[in-house]
């Protein structure tokens, strides 16, 4: 089980783990322009804002 903490804009990042492209972009509005294929990237690294 991976472990990880991290913050941005002053709130606490949890639960790091590595999801499919697929997964990724799906929880992300339409216009976020995708990497270019050259970087052939697979997995990404996604982490949620801790409850506050």
């Amino acid at each position: 089980m991976a472990r990880g903490s991290g913050s941005t804009g002053g709130r606490e990042l949890t639960d790091p783990r590595l999801v499919g492209k697929d997964e990724a972009f799906q929880a992300l509005p339409a216009e976020v322009a995708r990497p270019p294929r050259l970087l052939r990237i697979t997995e990404f690294l996604r982490m949620d804002l801790a409850a506050s």
